[in-house]
């Protein structure tokens, strides 16, 4: 759904009735699209995150600071 209102967030000029309401539809759609791609953004930086932390608690992640280890 977040990626559907983060790419589809196309405002249809037959349903406005004029100019104002036009416009404020369309920057409605903007701020939807916005927030979603914000969502999308920080979900996949917690996936990131996750996958991090079970490599570590696996042992495979290296401790890039541990000189000779």
């Amino acid at each position: 759904m977040l990626e559907l209102k983060s790419r589809n967030s196309w405002v249809d000029p037959r349903k406005v009735k004029d100019q104002s309401d036009f416009f404020y539809e369309y920057v409605v759609a903007w701020g939807f699209a916005q927030a979603s791609d914000e969502i999308l953004q920080f979900v996949e930086e917690m996936k990131g995150k996750r996958d991090f932390l079970l490599a570590k608690k696996e042992g495979k992640e290296v401790n890039k600071f541990n000189i000779g280890g």
